[in-house]
């Protein structure tokens, strides 16, 4: 038997004790009580487990409320600062994308800390070859923006004869 995936359940409002602070038809924010006071996790609806095949308008709207979330924790609680996580893929607890928001404070303990490793500079090179212009918008982005623009400027800006 496999387990159930537990940010589905929370989704699905069937879990016990969940104290919702954001939700919509593809995006459920909630108070996520494991690591600090206000650690509040933002995730899909719909089971997606690596981030890269969540759909680019849910993933840009998790964004946004976490955005937000992150500014409004922060005044309640008297803190300036926070860690923003997003687990997918290796190493997740539930196998489900999700961001989590962690209020931080000096000297906190909350111990987020990992060894920095030394990548060569061929290596670097290398990676900057392949990864430059990768996030430009392709033609087809491009022109589908235009052709928005256009029929904007047709629809709503009236000519000056």
């Amino acid at each position: 038997m496999t387990k159930e995936c537990v940010f589905c359940v929370i989704a699905q409002k069937r879990g016990k004790d969940i104290r919702i602070i954001y939700e919509d038809e593809e995006i459920i924010a909630f108070l996520y009580p494991t690591a600090a006071l206000g650690h509040i996790c933002v995730v899909p609806k719909e089971h997606v487990a690596i981030f890269m095949r969540n759909k680019e308008e849910v993933t840009r709207k998790m964004f946004e409320v976490a955005h937000k979330l992150a500014q409004t924790i922060n005044a309640p609680l008297k803190l300036n600062s926070s860690n923003i996580i997003i687990n997918t893929g290796v190493d997740q607890i539930f196998s489900h994308f999700s961001i989590h928001i962690l209020p931080r404070k000096a000297g906190d303990e909350l111990g987020l800390t990992w060894e920095p490793k030394q990548i060569s500079e061929d290596q670097l090179n290398t990676l900057e070859e392949k990864l430059t212009g990768a996030a430009a918008p392709t033609e087809e982005e491009k022109k589908e923006a235009r052709e928005i623009s256009e029929d904007y400027y047709r629809k709503y800006l009236r000519r000056i004869p």
